[in-house]
C-alpha cells in the first residue's frame, strides 16, 4: 500500500519560522523555538497559542490589582489565550519558572494587562515539561482595551527569546 505524501506547503501553514520573522507567529500557528542554555543542554519547542477569546471571569476570580503601568481599576475585556508547549530537547528540561506569559494590546501595551486566575483560566505557566512531554494552559488576562491583543511566551527570562503571537 503506498501512502501519499502531504506537501511541504501544508506544513508551512501551521508553522510559524521564528528567526524569519522575528520571534512573531499568528495565532493558530506553531513556533518552532530552537536555545542553548549554559549549561549545554540544546532547547527544542514547539509553541501553539491559539485565537484569544472573550470570557467571563468567575465571582472569585482573582486578578491582578495593579498593572506594571500602575492602572488600579479592572478593565473592560476579557480574554484567553489557550497555549500549547510541548518539549522536543533531548535532555533539557522546561520548569514553571522557565515560561513566562506576558499579554497586551495596541492600547494597554505590556504595561497596563492584568492576569487572571479562576477555576477555568490561569495567570501563570506551572507545568514542568520533561523531555517529550507537552502541557497546555488557559491564560486569563484582564484588559482595558483588548483591541489588537498580541501574547508573548518568554522562555527562560532575560536569558532567552521570546515568541510573540498576534493576528497580523
Amino acid at each position: 500500500m503506498v501512502t501519499a505524501i502531504e506537501p511541504q506547503a501544508k506544513v508551512e501553514d501551521t508553522t510559524c519560522n521564528i528567526d524569519e520573522n522575528f520571534g512573531k507567529c499568528f495565532y493558530g500557528r506553531t513556533a518552532i523555538y530552537e536555545d542553548s542554555r549554559r549549561s549545554g543542554h540544546q532547547v527544542l519547542l514547539e509553541i501553539t497559542v491559539q485565537e484569544p477569546q472573550e470570557f467571563e471571569p468567575g465571582k472569585d476570580a482573582d486578578i491582578a490589582i495593579t498593572t506594571l503601568g500602575g492602572t488600579q481599576e479592572k478593565g473592560a475585556d476579557n480574554l484567553y489565550f489557550d497555549i500549547t508547549i510541548k518539549n522536543l530537547s533531548e535532555e533539557a528540561i522546561l520548569g514553571p519558572s522557565d515560561v513566562q506569559l506576558v499579554a497586551n494590546s495596541a492600547k494597554d501595551g505590556d504595561y497596563d494587562v492584568r492576569s487572571v486566575q479562576d477555576d477555568v483560566v490561569e495567570a501563570y505557566w506551572d507545568a514542568k515539561l520533561e523531555p517529550g512531554q507537552s502541557s497546555t494552559m488557559r491564560s486569563g488576562w484582564n484588559f482595558n482595551d483588548a483591541s489588537e491583543p498580541t501574547f508573548k511566551v518568554r522562555i527562560d527570562g532575560l536569558g532567552g527569546n521570546s515568541v510573540t503571537f498576534s493576528h497580523k
